[in-house]
C-alpha cells in the first residue's frame, strides 16, 4: 500500500510539473511560418537579399578583425534566412552614409537602421526588434549627472547621419557637434578634452571603452531618446518587408536573448541572468515545493494509518 501511495502522489507530481512547464515554456516554442503562394515564389525568384551593413556599431554590426562583418544583427539575419530560406550577402560601403545611399539606390535590399522620416521615403520598416535608451558619456573629471538641456551651448562628439544626432539637431538646436568619422573617435574626443559628451548605447559604450582601452570616460545621465532597431527594406519590394515582419516574430525570446548576450556579454560588468535562467529557477523551485508537499502528504497519511491500526 505504502509503494501504491507514494507512486501515485509520483505520478501526480509529474503531472502537475508537465503543465506548469507548458505554461512557463509556452512562448519559448518556434512559430511555425505560414507563407502565401506568392511570398514563396518571391522568395525562389529572389534567392540572395543584399545586406548593407553599419562597419562600426558593435556590438550590433562591425567588422571584426577579419575584417567580416559580425554582432547582433547579422546574427539575426542568419537565423531569419535559415527560418525562411533565404540568403543574405553583405554589400559593403565605407561608412554608414554610404550605406544609406546604398539603399536609397536599390544597390541594397535591407538594412538595420532606426526609423526616421527621410529614411521612411525610401524604406519601409518592420517592428523594431531591439529598443534601447542611449546614455551621456563625459570625463570622470567632470561631476554631476546631466540632461540633454545642460549640453545647450556645449559641444557633443557626434557621427553624421546618425538618427540620434538628428534627434538632437531637431530637439536641441543650441548644442554644437563635434563631427567625427566613428565611434572610437567620439570617445577620444571626450577622453582628451576636445568635446564635452558622447551619447552612446550602454553596450556599445563598453564594447568600445574595452577595447580601446579608455578608461577615463563614465556615464553622467540618460537621455530622452529612444533608440528603435528595425530592419528597412527597399520601398518597392513591400513584400520583402512583410517576409522580414513574419520571421522575426517567428524568433522566440530565447532565441533572440542567446544572440545579444552572446555579443553584449563583455561589455556588462558581471553577468547578468536573463528570462530563461529565471524560468529554469522557477521551474527547480516548483519542483522541490511538490516532493516536500508530496513527502508531508505521504508521511501523514502512513502515520494515519498506523494509528488507525493500533486502535484496531
Amino acid at each position: 500500500m505504502k509503494r501504491r501511495a507514494l507512486f501515485i502522489i509520483v505520478i501526480d507530481v509529474l503531472a502537475v510539473l508537465s503543465i506548469f512547464a507548458e505554461v512557463i515554456f509556452a512562448n519559448e516554442a518556434s512559430v511555425r511560418i505560414e507563407l502565401s503562394d506568392e511570398e514563396a515564389a518571391w522568395i525562389e525568384a529572389h534567392p540572395v537579399i543584399r545586406h548593407a551593413p553599419d562597419n562600426d556599431y558593435a556590438p550590433f554590426e562591425f567588422k571584426d578583425e577579419n575584417n567580416r562583418i559580425t554582432g547582433v544583427t547579422p546574427d539575426i539575419l542568419e537565423l531569419i534566412g535559415e527560418k525562411m530560406d533565404m540568403r543574405f550577402e553583405v554589400v559593403h560601403s565605407p561608412n554608414w552614409a554610404a550605406t544609406l545611399e546604398n539603399m536609397k539606390q536599390h544597390k541594397a535590399d535591407v538594412v538595420a537602421a532606426a526609423i526616421t522620416p527621410d529614411r521612411s521615403e525610401y524604406m519601409l520598416f518592420t517592428d523594431p526588434f531591439i529598443v534601447y535608451n542611449n546614455i551621456i558619456l563625459v570625463s570622470e573629471d567632470v561631476s554631476g549627472y546631466f540632461i540633454m538641456k545642460d549640453f545647450e551651448g556645449k559641444t557633443l562628439a557626434a557621427i553624421k547621419g546618425w538618427a540620434i544626432t538628428e534627434y538632437i539637431q531637431k530637439k536641441h538646436p543650441d548644442i554644437q557637434f563635434l563631427w567625427v568619422k566613428d565611434i572610437k573617435s567620439a570617445l577620444e574626443a571626450v577622453s582628451e578634452g576636445i568635446a564635452d559628451a558622447y551619447l552612446l548605447n550602454r553596450f556599445a559604450a563598453g564594447f568600445w571603452m574595452e577595447k580601446t582601452g579608455i578608461k577615463n570616460l563614465r556615464i553622467a545621465g540618460q537621455t530622452d531618446y529612444t533608440y528603435k532597431l528595425s530592419f528597412g527594406s527597399r520601398k518597392d519590394w513591400p513584400i520583402l518587408n512583410t517576409l522580414l515582419q513574419k520571421a522575426l516574430d517567428a524568433i522566440s525570446r530565447s532565441e533572440k536573448e542567446t544572440i545579444i548576450n552572446k555579443w553584449t556579454f563583455s561589455t556588462e560588468r558581471g553577468w547578468k541572468p536573463g528570462p530563461q535562467v529565471w524560468k529554469w529557477i522557477a521551474l527547480g523551485v516548483i519542483v522541490m515545493l511538490f516532493l516536500v508537499i508530496s513527502i508531508y502528504v505521504w508521511d501523514l497519511s502512513v502515520k494515519r494509518r498506523a494509528q488507525a491500526k493500533v486502535k484496531v
